[in-house]
């Protein structure tokens, strides 16, 4: 449970936990959050980034990714190539990056995107 305090200076409020009421201040730890890899559906051409910041194609036929669904601003994404199938549109779609190119990636590329709300900003990464 969370509370709301007044520091005594000003009137800008903190936050703090029960435990922190019960002991005093703490230290904060920044760990990592490590989000599962999941596999793009096979032929998914805008697939889904609810909950995802690690994805894999794995597509067994020529796919072209136009965009990705569900996306919420500052949400940054890696995605992987796991196959010799896919292209990414950079030309006409909701994916800005490359130049302006597509990109044909060979497997084992990938590509790192951000979304500011009305398109994913990417960059290309050949291995």
């Amino acid at each position: 449970m969370r509370y709301i305090a007044f520091n005594g200076e000003g009137d800008e409020p903190t936050f703090r936990s029960s435990v922190e009421r019960a002991f005093g201040e703490i230290e904060l730890l920044e760990v990592p959050v490590i989000l599962p890899r999941i596999t793009i559906t096979d032929q998914d051409a805008t697939p889904t980034v609810d909950g995802y910041a690690y994805l894999v194609t794995a597509n067994t036929v020529a796919t072209t990714i136009t965009d990705f669904d569900d996306g919420v601003v500052g949400q940054e994404i890696v995605v992987e190539i796991g196959d010799a199938n896919t292209t990414v549109d950079f030309t006409a779609s909701g994916l800005k990056g490359n130049a302006g190119v597509d990109w044909t990636p060979g497997s084992g590329d990938f590509m790192r995107c951000i979304y500011n709300g009305t398109e994913w900003l990417c960059s290309v990464h050949e291995i």
